[in-house]
C-alpha cells in the first residue's frame, strides 16, 4: 500500500528534500483528532477516511519517508502539557506523542511531526518539545 502512494506521489529522481516534503504534505493533510502514544486504527482505514490520532499519522509518515528511500524513526514524547520524562525510568504513562526522527549526514538527528499546524516541515511546535524523547530503532538492549 505504501508503495503505491508513494508512485502517485514521488519520483526517485528527485532530491531528497524535495521527496521529504512532498511526503510530509501529502500526511500532513491528514485530519489530526487527538494525541495517542499506540496506533487506533490500522493502515487501510487510516489513508481511506484521511483521519488519525498523531500515533496514526506520524506512523504513516515514518513508514512512507522509510520505503521513499529517506530513513525514519518513530520517537515516543511528551508534548508540554503532559509534563517532563524522567530519563532515568522512562515508563509508557509519561508518553502521549509519537513524532519521527530522520537520520541526517554525520549521525546527526533532525525531528518532524505531521500534525504540526505549521507548513515548514522543518518547524516542531513548541507545545511538542519537551526536554527528551524515546527513539524507538528495533535494538534490543541486554543488560
Amino acid at each position: 500500500m505504501a508503495n503505491e502512494i508513494l508512485k502517485g506521489l514521488i519520483d526517485i529522481r528527485e532530491s531528497r528534500e524535495v521527496v521529504l516534503k512532498k511526503i510530509f504534505e501529502f500526511v500532513q493533510s491528514f485530519q489530526h483528532s487527538q494525541y495517542r502514544l499506540f496506533p487506533q486504527q490500522n493502515l487501510s482505514n487510516l489513508i481511506q477516511t484521511r483521519t488519525g490520532t498523531s500515533s496514526d499519522i506520524n506512523l504513516l509518515l515514518c513508514l512512507l519517508l522509510n520505503e521513499g528511500g529517506i530513513p525514519a524513526k518513530p520517537v515516543l514524547t511528551s508534548t508540554k502539557f503532559n509534563g517532563k520524562l524522567s530519563q532515568q525510568f522512562p515508563i509508557l504513562n509519561q508518553f502521549n506523542h509519537l513524532m519521527v526522527a530522520l537520520l541526517e549526514k554525520d549521525s546527526l538527528l533532525s525531528f518532524v511531526d505531521a500534525v504540526s499546524p505549521s507548513t515548514n516541515y522543518r518547524l516542531i511546535p513548541a507545545t511538542h518539545i519537551n526536554y527528551w524523547g524515546f527513539m524507538l530503532d528495533g535494538k534490543i538492549a541486554v543488560g
